[in-house]
């Protein structure tokens, strides 16, 4: 709360009076372009006329003119001055849209760190000495490697190899059983078997086949993997449920964890924030991956990315 009152109470009365004197002094110089001939779109201000600047959508009107304008004219010392002015009061503008966005709108300018998030749930349950239920929904063996000797700490783990899109079925069978190889030589989770049914994968991505790889067709691929978990955990009275996916460094965590948080308010079960590649993860899982002698993949599953 304090840092609101400090952005409320000073920076912004200090930025409103930055403001005005770029309005007084500033912009009005810079308005003279005009009668030096300038062109139109070497100077945003010779756009903005005597137009008023709201509050809130500075920077984006503003682009500081050249400098060699600055540098000509009966008056050098002033327009050397004045364009020191320009450049700080730009700098201003962009650290005040910043913060007013950072403290106004949910920090969108800030990405989450969900490794983070995660450490504060572990550090929770440590302190209350809890091990919950979770639901690990995986995409391979070798990325569940790390995640299963990470979280099997922490929590009481069923795999959930559920995974419509990997194609042809030889490669899903195949890639199964090296995820039943993991749990075999360890004791860190058990299986949750489900059916395989490409179909489901095809009617999800329907019309989005010919789109690149990491594009939407991947988005509707992981939401439909993970409203199943999700699903799955609602149904089996887990407490938390998240994916190993996050481990790939090919794969957006950013993405997977707002899809994960609006997915598991939509079953009413928790979602367990994490972005595994953090602190060397996906390099632990090729380690474990030699270890335990895993087939790792070429592609991520589908044909679309076999073709790619």
């Amino acid at each position: 709360m304090i840092y609101l009152y400090i952005f409320h109470n000073i920076v912004c009365p200090l930025v409103d009076a930055i403001l005005l004197l770029k309005q007084r002094f500033v912009l009005p110089f810079a308005r003279r372009d005009k009668a030096h001939g300038e062109d139109s779109n070497q100077s945003a201000y010779a756009q903005t006329g005597d137009q008023s600047y709201p509050k809130h959508m500075l920077t984006s009107q503003f682009r500081l003119p050249p400098k060699k304008y600055f540098e000509t004219g009966s008056n050098m010392v002033y327009n050397y001055i004045m364009h020191k002015i320009f450049g700080l009061t730009l700098r201003i503008d962009k650290l005040y849209l910043i913060c007013y966005y950072s403290f106004e709108k949910e920090m969108i300018f800030m990405p989450k760190n969900y490794q983070k998030e995660l450490d504060n749930v572990i550090h929770t349950l440590v302190a209350e000495h809890r091990r919950p239920r979770l639901l690990l929904h995986s995409c391979c063996g070798p990325c569940s490697s790390y995640v299963l000797e990470y979280l099997s700490k922490y929590f009481d783990i069923t795999l959930f190899y559920y995974n419509p899109n990997i194609f042809p079925r030889e490669e899903y069978d195949l890639r199964l059983a090296n995820q039943q190889k993991v749990l075999d030589s360890t004791d860190w989770a058990k299986l949750l078997p489900c059916e395989y049914d490409h179909t489901e994968f095809l009617t999800a991505v329907k019309g989005l086949e010919s789109l690149q790889e990491g594009g939407e067709r991947c988005t509707e691929c992981f939401r439909l993997r993970l409203e199943r978990t999700a699903k799955a955990a609602r149904d089996g009275g887990y407490d938390c449920f998240t994916t190993t996916l996050t481990v790939s460094p090919h794969k957006n965590a950013e993405l997977l964890n707002r899809l994960g948080e609006e997915i598991g308010k939509k079953y009413g079960v928790s979602h367990l924030p994490g972005d595994f590649k953090k602190r060397e993860g996906y390099k632990r899982s090729i380690v474990l991956s030699e270890q335990l002698g895993l087939y790792r993949q070429n592609y991520c599953g589908c044909e679309f990315s076999k073709r790619g």
